[in-house]
This record gives C-alpha cells, structure tokens and sequence, in this order.
C-alpha cells in the first residue's frame, strides 16, 4: 500500500511545479506592470487643471467676481 500511495504521489507532483511556476511567472508579470504603472504615474508631471465653482461655497475673499 505504501509503493502504490507514492506513485500517486510522484505523478501528481510531476504536473504540479510546472503549474507553480506558470502562477509564479503570471504573478511577476503582474506585479510588474504594476510597479511599472506607479513609477510612470510618479514620474509624469500632472497637468494643471483649473476648476469653476459658481455656488456660495467659494469664501467672499477667494472669489474674483466684481
């Protein structure tokens, strides 16, 4: 009984690193597009945005209207 328990063992441990590695591989990958996004984001200068607010919630002394 012992013989047959590891040759089930052995031939379900001969498909297993194969499929470890490809996950490990996929998750590499992944992280690194990643760590590419963040670097280009942190690297790239943001472009100025101007925002028009025309309610009451502009303090009177921040608003530029006469």
């Amino acid at each position: 009984m012992t013989a047959h328990s590891t040759a089930v063992h052995s031939a379900e441990a001969a498909s297993h690193p194969r499929s470890r590695l490809r996950a490990r591989l996929v998750l590499a990958a992944l992280s690194a597009c990643g760590l590419a996004a963040l670097a280009w984001a942190s690297f790239g200068l943001p472009k100025p945005r101007l925002i028009y607010n025309p309610s009451d919630s502009v303090p009177v002394w921040l608003d530029s209207r006469p």
